[in-house]
């Protein structure tokens, strides 16, 4: 009995722990797709400056968030997102227009694309 009871709590606290950490990403990625609706909506009225410090704020907070999606997710998807700030911030630095539009697009993709991956489905199981 008390070997069930053991394994029925290991059970739950797996569950618990992947909705807590499926919950942190999808929330973490709404935020960074807010955050690059901002810097869009900059770019688009043709504020530079501003749409600068939006980025610089991004790669600051995905920083820190890389850490911990690390362990959780594909490197191949962080490399990813590093390549699309990198080459946002210097479509932006170089007041490309539609490159910068195109690279916010791209990145707005790939933070939308992990909680999709990420998440507990049939699909990503088969």
């Amino acid at each position: 009995m008390k070997t069930w009871l053991i394994s029925i709590a290991g059970m739950v606290l797996f569950i618990g722990l992947a909705l807590l950490l499926q919950y942190h990403i999808q929330t973490t990625a709404d935020q960074f797709e807010h955050s690059i609706q901002q810097a869009t909506t900059t770019l688009n009225q043709h504020q530079w400056r501003p749409t600068s410090i939006k980025i610089s704020q991004i790669k600051t907070r995905w920083q820190k968030t890389k850490l911990l999606w690390g362990m959780l997710i594909i490197h191949r998807e962080i490399d990813s997102i590093d390549q699309a700030l990198i080459r946002s911030a210097k479509a932006i630095q170089s007041k490309n227009y539609s490159e910068a539009l195109m690279e916010l697009d791209t990145l707005r993709h790939f933070i939308q694309h992990i909680p999709e991956r990420e998440r507990f489905n049939l699909v990503n199981i088969f």
